[in-house]
């Protein structure tokens, strides 16, 4: 069998579609062969013959039959357990030349079939090696601005009514009648029976309402900005260091130096 290097997460497809990603391999106890695929699809986790995988490339691994063809049984997690990985790195020199290679992690990166040689896209430092880097990403809130209409002002004018009253000085014409004594000369002649008469045209003055259209008050329009304080909040994840094996061979360091333990009375402190 050709060397195939199956990633963890690769994607498994058959010649109707896509089953599933790869999440671990069972490797036979006795040759430390990998047997079975263990995929993820949507009728759950199922194992898949390694004899149905027709050719692996990259995070694609592709089946030599459809989806309806499948030869899978479903994964029960609790009949098997991961391979320890001392044990196994001991026993892969006696079984590579059985054409399998034992798996070191039930969730390791990636394991080579029918090779000679095990591949993992973990690497492991060796004495004189450079150290190796691993970054820690964190996400972090950033707030942006979009504008947006917030509503609408409408200014027009509309036509109330009340009353007004004003005072006005009118002036009109009165009769004034003044009697003075005569003098008791005699002016001669009859008195008779004609009629004398005196005609009084009399003015008076009369109010008159207008209405005159006048500038009561003056607006003048315009926008002006304001600013607000809001609180924006959302939940940002982060990765920290997840450290397994021998806690032991972990030397602790700080801004590069090395940090000892230091062991008081009553108990022993880090520093």
């Amino acid at each position: 069998m050709a060397a195939m290097n199956i990633q963890r997460n690769a994607r498994v497809l058959a010649g109707d579609g896509e089953v599933g990603r790869v999440t671990h391999v069972v490797v036979d106890p006795q040759t430390k062969e990998v047997t079975n695929l263990v995929v993820d699809g949507n009728s759950g986790e199922q194992m898949i013959p390694i004899g149905q995988v027709a050719s692996v490339d990259g995070d694609r691994v592709t089946l030599s039959s459809s989806r309806t063809q499948l030869q899978g049984m479903a994964f029960q997690r609790d009949q098997y357990h991961p391979i320890d990985e001392d044990a196994v790195r001991t026993e892969t020199t006696r079984t590579a030349q059985h054409g399998g290679t034992p798996l070191q992690d039930a969730a390791q990166d990636a394991v080579q079939v029918g090779g000679q040689q095990q591949t993992s896209t973990t690497r492991r430092q060796t004495q004189g090696e450079q150290p190796y880097h691993l970054q820690l990403r964190e996400e972090h809130l950033r707030v942006g601005k979009v504008q947006e209409q917030a509503g609408e002002v409408t200014l027009g004018t509309r036509v109330v009514e009340h009353e007004e009253s004003v005072t006005v000085p009118l002036r009109e014409e009165r009769v004034v009648i003044e009697r003075r004594a005569g003098s008791g000369q005699p002016v001669g002649g009859v008195i008779t029976d004609s009629d004398q008469t005196i005609e009084v045209d009399l003015m008076r003055e009369r109010a008159v309402a207008q209405k005159d259209a006048v500038v009561s008050e003056e607006l003048h329009v315009r926008k002006e900005v304001t600013e607000r304080q809001e609180r924006v909040s959302d939940t940002v994840r982060r990765e920290e260091l997840v450290v397994d094996g021998n806690q032991e061979a972990i030397l602790p360091t700080k801004d590069g130096q090395p940090v000892h333990d230091h062991t008081h009375a009553g108990g022993s402190q880090r520093s």
